[in-house]
């Protein structure tokens, strides 16, 4: 089975999602955040993208990214080649470096892009590495709120205006957003994620009072489609992995997600 092509966005923004193999550590020191950062910035030069957020992690990181030329499936492969020669020299390793295709969501309208650059920022918090934002080096935040000259974020004063023309004032609003309470929900690898899933999954079932025994090729199409979209819309599952929650066949679940893939998603 072939895999389904990446969505494209018309608005060219990419919520990316890179790991490590088998969940493994990939950026183990200060050295390795800098380099995957250096790789995008080189990127960046040479005006084939624009990195308008990020949060590096140990074992994983988030990106926002616009795509300036070629697609993301491109971009990303030369991010991700680039940086696992790095590594696998500095380690003296061999064998993939990261987990699988990298995971990406497309953006197909403005309104999210602030709730997914919180959702990067909020990543050391709700991982438990720290207790507050600007207290994590490895992150777009401080660039966000503090001065940087070695910046390497664009769109940060378009981004910084939609909460106030003046600056010190958009900068404390920003801040203000970051830290509030919210119910976001994008691309993630923690298993917070997963119980939200299965909730949703189980909630669906109970309420229309069916099992995912009736769910076969020929029985209840509706209820099948609709939660084989509506994993699909979180957006870390693979094929694969809905055609195992749900007891489909892969075939059927490309089938479904190929005829539906000129809907809105909202992710």
């Amino acid at each position: 089975m072939s895999r389904v092509p990446r969505e494209i966005s018309d608005l060219s923004y990419y919520h990316v999602l890179v790991r490590g193999n088998d969940k493994q550590k990939i950026f183990f020191d200060d050295e390795d955040k800098e380099k995957i950062l250096q790789i995008l910035k080189d990127y960046s030069d040479v005006d084939l993208l624009k990195l308008l957020a990020y949060c590096i992690l140990d074992t994983h990181a988030h990106f926002l990214l616009k795509i300036e030329k070629y697609d993301i499936s491109t971009i990303m492969k030369k991010v991700n080649v680039t940086y696992a020669y790095y590594y696998n020299c500095k380690y003296q390793r061999t064998g993939h470096v990261f987990y699988d295709r990298f995971k990406s969501s497309c953006i197909r309208e403005k309104k999210y892009i602030l709730p997914i650059i919180r959702f990067i920022h909020n990543g050391p918090i709700s991982n438990g590495i720290v207790q507050k934002h600007d207290a994590y080096k490895w992150s777009s935040y401080k660039e966000y709120t503090q001065i940087n000259d070695d910046a390497v974020i664009f769109y940060k004063k378009m981004i910084l205006a939609q909460f106030d023309s003046n600056t010190r004032e958009a900068v404390h609003k920003f801040k203000v957003y970051t830290k509030t309470e919210n119910k976001d929900l994008f691309l993630d690898v923690k298993d917070s994620i997963e119980n939200k899933i299965n909730r949703m999954l189980e909630i669906y079932l109970a309420k229309n009072n069916i099992k995912l025994s009736e769910l076969g090729y020929k029985q209840n199409k509706s209820h099948r489609t609709h939660l084989v979209l509506m994993l699909k819309n979180t957006g870390i599952l693979s094929i694969r992995k809905i055609g195992e929650i749900l007891e489909l066949n892969r075939g059927v679940v490309y089938k479904i997600i190929k005829e539906h893939s000129g809907e809105d998603e909202n992710q």
